[in-house]
């Protein structure tokens, strides 16, 4: 028993689809370049979206790295056991010059090193309650104590200004307040 009408159409098969509307559809290149300013640095700021201080890209379907979409763009792709490096220390930097393709190791000592020239030590930290010859004078007044250090604690720490237990212990014997 065949039917002489057609069976309805979907509305949706029957649209022609995005790119029909769209006459000068900018290519992947033009879109990524549309997200970057050059800095006086010759860093070029990512200013599109940013996903834990990295610049992020829709790439076709998937959201993909900015950085790595430049080094891949200019390099190829990254090789196996590696992974990018801004040798500018820019998080956002999207220039494929101030790139490096280095081991995960490698990548993680970089940051360190960068974490550990960033900690000011000392008086000079924006935190410190003790100054130099606060920290000398606490270890100099335990060291005299020869071990019997029961009651020097709280006159000591009133004096200064600090807390009895965690200051004075961070004082004499935290490694970071040496010069």
């Amino acid at each position: 028993m065949e039917s002489d009408q057609e069976s309805p159409v979907s509305p949706m098969r029957a649209m022609p689809s995005r790119e029909a509307f769209v006459t000068d559809h900018p290519t992947d290149e033009q879109r990524f370049f549309g997200h970057v300013e050059v800095e006086p640095s010759g860093c070029l700021r990512w200013a599109g979206v940013m996903r834990g201080g990295y610049g992020r890209f829709w790439l076709g379907s998937r959201n993909v790295s900015a950085h790595r979409w430049a080094w891949e763009r200019e390099y190829g792709p990254v090789p196996e056991g590696l992974e990018i490096n801004h040798l500018c220390r820019n998080k956002w930097c999207v220039n494929a010059d101030h790139l490096e393709a280095v081991t995960r190791q490698a990548n993680f000592d970089y940051s360190r090193e960068r974490h550990m020239a960033r900690i000011e030590r000392g008086e000079s930290r924006w935190s410190a309650r003790l100054s130099r010859e606060d920290v000398d004078r606490i270890r100099a007044t335990f060291a005299a104590a020869n071990g019997k250090t029961y009651g020097l604690g709280r006159p000591l720490a009133r004096e200064l200004g600090i807390r009895a237990r965690s200051g004075l212990r961070r004082g004499a014997r935290d490694p970071a307040r040496r010069d």
